[in-house]
């Protein structure tokens, strides 16, 4: 009668040695270290807005190795990181400047600043008119544009329409009753 079979992760390393492969625990991934002179390097062209030629030659670092480093998994998730970081500030500084602005000396831009913010609260409802898709309705018209496409006749009414009356046509008996 064979034990249960008890987790890899908890065990001396000498069971689990003895244990087949597909029983041992996975050896988690080492993550790969970014050097601080590439921490540098990547700041500063996320602060400065230099060019990449740049901010190797101003860390001392060859170019095509800066390339090729950018390419590298563990600095994209770094600049996903820290572009993820940067972003999540961002709503305390836009409420700090549309703040500013209600004062602003431009009564335009003042009111359309209070007027965002009253709006983003639910105390004034939006302006901006939703648009309405009518899915399935047909066209009116019709219009067919080749060249040997059959001719049509146009359709008769199907009611009788009374005729017009024109102006000069009065009948007797219009006139005595005005």
């Amino acid at each position: 009668m064979a034990k249960p079979s008890a987790d890899p992760r908890t065990m001396p390393a000498a069971e689990l040695a003895k244990l087949p492969d597909d029983q041992q625990a996975p050896q988690p991934k080492r993550e790969r270290r970014i050097s601080k002179r590439m921490r540098k390097v990547l700041a500063d062209l996320a602060t400065k807005g230099i060019t990449q030629r740049e901010a190797a030659r101003r860390h001392g670092m060859n170019e095509t190795h800066l390339s090729r480093e950018l390419r590298k998994p563990q600095i994209q998730v770094f600049i996903a990181q820290k572009a993820r970081e940067t972003i999540a500030t961002a709503p305390l500084r836009a409420a700090a400047r549309i703040l500013e602005l209600v004062d602003a000396e431009s009564e335009h831009v003042s009111l359309q600043a209070s007027d965002r913010i009253l709006t983003s609260e639910g105390i004034l409802k939006s302006d901006q008119r939703s648009v309405s898709v009518n899915v399935g309705i047909q066209a009116g018209f019709v219009l067919d544009l080749r060249d040997d496409a059959p001719q049509l006749t146009p359709q008769q009414p199907t009611i009788e329409a009374k005729p017009l009356i024109e102006q000069g046509q009065r009948s007797p008996s219009e006139s005595t009753d005005e």
